[in-house]
């Protein structure tokens, strides 16, 4: 048996603050990733709008956009007419005004909200602008169980566990990662992967806003950390791995860190 699920990681390069000129590419690279066989497009953190908090947070009232916006309705569209799920990142307004979320939007196949995920740890300045998410959510696909962390959160190995825990089999991490902290990148994607016996598909920006240059080396890991599949440089491209969900099943029997798992002796994590 084997559950197959061919993911497309879109390395992204967004024009600050013009979200309509973002989605309109974005359309573009839906279209080739589900050309070459995609069931699961994901672009990185933010890409509507740009990340740099200097830049975009003066003009969230204009760019940020709800779900009924033009963004998340044209990326909609795109994944019925293609046939595949795209988890679209973009900064999200909803009932409370001039409240803004750090948010991905996971849409499905036939072009229906499957649910939103919002960011839960800011970083650095983040929380000037963006009020950080309270829930941790799993998301149901027909390929399989689904969960997201942005950026900032996957170096909170809490987060990915409660995924876990949860049902979640493949991971994605849309992000905006900066260069100088690429060491830590390439620790932290394996090694979510690896703690959690789970897929994981880590898919950071290329371009540079402002002094910070996001240096893309998107990839998908296994349950062991081992890279799958991974971007040749930082500028913009299409990265694309087949995983086989079955396989969690087979690894979790052999290396057995969740089955011997000991949560009545971790309380002080929850501690203030």
């Amino acid at each position: 048996m084997s559950r197959l699920v061919h993911i497309a990681l879109v390395q992204f390069d967004s024009i600050i603050n013009r979200p309509k000129e973002n989605a309109a590419r974005a359309v573009s690279f839906i279209e080739e990733a589900s050309k070459e066989g995609a069931q699961i497009v994901c672009f990185p953190e933010l890409f509507s709008t740009g990340y740099h908090i200097d830049q975009v947070g003066p003009h969230l009232s204009e760019v940020a956009e709800s779900l009924d916006g033009a963004t998340i309705s044209t990326l909609r569209e795109a994944a019925k007419n293609n046939g595949c799920y795209v988890i679209a990142p973009v900064a999200l307004k909803k009932e409370t005004p001039g409240i803004y979320y750090n948010s991905a939007v996971v849409i499905g196949d036939d072009g229906s909200i499957i649910g939103v995920y919002d960011k839960h740890h800011a970083c650095f300045d983040e929380g000037k602008v963006y009020k950080d998410g309270h829930d941790i959510p799993v998301f149901e696909t027909k390929y399989g169980t689904i969960g997201i962390m942005i950026c900032y959160d996957m170096g909170f190995p809490e987060i990915a566990r409660i995924l876990t825990l949860k049902g979640a089999e493949l991971i994605f991490v849309p992000s905006a990662w900066c260069e100088q902290d690429a060491d830590m990148w390439n620790i932290q994607v394996p090694a979510r992967g690896l703690e959690n016996l789970v897929f994981v598909a880590a898919n950071n920006r290329c371009g540079t806003e402002g002094e910070t240059h996001f240096f893309g080396n998107s990839k998908v890991v296994n349950w062991r950390g081992k890279v799958l599949s991974e971007s040749k440089g930082d500028k913009e491209e299409i990265i694309h791995a087949v995983v086989d969900l079955d396989e969690l099943v087979s690894a979790r029997e052999t290396i057995k860190y969740l089955k011997d798992r000991r949560p009545e002796s971790y309380a002080v994590i929850s501690e203030a």
